[in-house]
């Protein structure tokens, strides 16, 4: 089972020793297999969804980070990053800037524990720098103590070897059941 800490540590090991991480390397990179006209097996294609496989992990890993605060988000995301989530109870789904992001994705990350993400899935567009990722994620709420499990899915655009804009949907009453969120679901 390919989860964020399996995917960590090799990548951190690679890192540390300088040596190029291959795309065979990862099974849980897939190229959308429909496209036919382009040839998405690239050396720059390759590149860019090693990139972005290597930050989406990165990102998770401030979920499941020790202490999130200490966090260096700045490796992984733009300045002028901006992250999307239209599912937000906040009213403000839109977080431009690292700056502004950072509270709020801190804060997130700290309302549940034991954080753990799998089945993580990344699929290559006809744009060498926009990827989409899905993956299941789950944490223990101490607040409601439940057991958060749910399915995001993820727009990740790159810029600079950084992630430029994020994008993100998840399942909402399945979120809502665990996190206690005023927000009733969808579905009863």
């Amino acid at each position: 089972m390919l989860t964020i800490r399996s995917l960590l540590l090799p990548l951190s090991i690679l890192a540390a020793v300088g040596m190029p991480i291959q795309a065979n390397a990862q099974p849980a990179v897939q190229p959308h297999d429909r496209v036919t006209a382009l040839d998405l097996k690239s050396t720059a294609a390759v590149a860019n969804g090693n990139a972005a496989l290597q930050l989406l992990t990165a990102h998770l890993g401030l979920w499941s980070a020790d202490d999130p605060e200490r966090y260096p988000y700045g490796e992984v995301a733009a300045e002028d990053v901006i992250f999307l989530f239209p599912y937000a109870e906040s009213g403000n789904p839109r977080l431009p800037g690292l700056e502004s992001a950072l509270p709020v994705l801190r804060g997130l990350a700290a309302a549940g524990t034991d954080w753990t993400f799998t089945e993580i899935r990344l699929y290559n567009t006809l744009h060498a720098d926009v990827f989409f990722a899905e993956y299941e994620a789950s944490a223990f709420v101490p607040a409601t103590g439940r057991t958060y499990q749910g399915r995001h899915v993820a727009r990740i655009t790159l810029r600079d070897g950084k992630i430029a804009e994020y994008l993100e949907i998840w399942d909402q009453d399945a979120k809502a059941q665990a996190f206690g969120d005023v927000r009733k679901p969808l579905l009863q």
